[in-house]
């Protein structure tokens, strides 16, 4: 049933849905802002060539680590072309799929399929996905601390509704995601088997009990996965929490750079450009839109407009250009050789 599922969203037609999303968004986004028009579609084209190059070449460099982390994480079982395998299709997982629905379930059939033991891929990706959490709920109060706040913008994404606080929205999802990582990072590595008894009594309840059976899974996956990452060394952590820091650095960097492609930024100017897609990206973690696709080109204007001015739409675009539709493609092409391969 979980391959069923896993193969439902690894399909080249995927890609439809998200795209089509974007054109309606996109188009109600143009429709309902006056000062977006002719102008501020030629605009896109003014970018330099120069930061346009820099951003794919820092995008290529953060997925090259990425593989690097997979390998860190296997002490070396999964072998590079794996690894470009494992991080391309979860970028297309991450771009078809809503944040809320998380991908983490599809990443374990990807490392299983890639000759990775069943409870060896349920280690790697729900380490994977939790030291991603670790490096949203610990850098954030440091950016927010560093910018003085300035990093989330008091502003409403619907005029005239005071609960759409872009403020409000953040502090949601980071909040989420604390209780998450700090769940799964419990169940994983500090007390898995107190985590597992306490998960299975409270399934026990009656309005709960439908779910048992999938919990017992899960708890049963957590386990196998505590085995096997209890017992690393210092060194292994600290190598994994780098990389994994290193990696959303240059993520996160590549707006910065294309806004740079526009508007002349100063160092302070790049660092704010940071910590602002940092906050972006935690609030865009309710999103129920496939890789986020039309909510942020909708959240974008909040916290750039008053950095790009009127280039603001023109960067918005070019960042999901280059940051979200060639995984599209990439996924789509690889999937079809992919599936063929025999190893599970």
């Amino acid at each position: 049933m979980e391959n069923q599922k896993a193969l439902k969203t690894l399909n080249p037609k995927s890609v439809f849905l998200p795209i089509l999303i974007a054109a309606a968004l996109i188009s109600i986004l143009v429709w309902r802002d006056d000062q977006i028009n002719a102008e501020s579609f030629q605009a896109i084209l003014e970018i330099s060539f120069a930061a346009l190059l820099l951003a794919f070449l820092v995008l290529a460099i953060k997925d090259f680590l990425n593989m690097q982390r997979f390998q860190l994480m296997s002490h070396g079982e999964i072998n590079l072309k794996s690894a470009f395998y494992i991080v391309m299709l979860w970028e297309f997982i991450v771009a078809v799929a809503p944040p809320l629905l998380g991908a983490t379930t599809i990443l374990i059939f990807v490392l299983f399929k890639e000759g990775v033991s069943f409870g060896k891929a349920v280690a790697y990706a729900l380490l994977a996905a939790s030291m991603d959490n670790l490096f949203f709920i610990t850098s954030t109060p440091l950016a927010i601390w560093l910018s003085e706040g300035a990093i989330i913008p008091d502003s409403l994404l619907i005029p005239d509704e005071p609960e759409s606080k872009v403020s409000y929205l953040f502090w949601l999802s980071y909040t989420m995601l604390i209780g998450y990582t700090v769940f799964m990072l419990a169940a994983i590595v500090v007390m898995p088997k107190f985590i597992n008894r306490i998960s299975m009594q409270l399934f026990k309840i009656s309005f709960l009990k439908r779910f048992e059976k999938a919990a017992a899974e899960q708890s049963h996956q957590l386990l196998l996965a505590s085995k096997i990452l209890r017992g690393q060394k210092v060194v292994f952590w600290f190598k994994l929490i780098g990389i994994t820091y290193l990696i959303w650095t240059l993520k996160y960097a590549v707006l910065s750079i294309i806004g740079n492609g526009f508007v002349p930024m100063s160092m302070n100017d790049h660092a704010l450009a940071i910590g602002k897609h940092l906050t972006m990206w935690v609030a865009l973690l309710v999103s129920p839109s496939p890789g986020n696709v039309g909510t942020a080109e909708f959240v974008f204007p909040a916290f750039y407009q008053d950095q790009f001015g009127d280039f603001t739409f023109a960067a918005s675009m070019v960042w999901r250009f280059v940051t979200y539709y060639p995984y599209l493609i990439i996924g789509a092409l690889l999937l079809p050789i992919w599936l063929k391969k025999g190893k599970a």
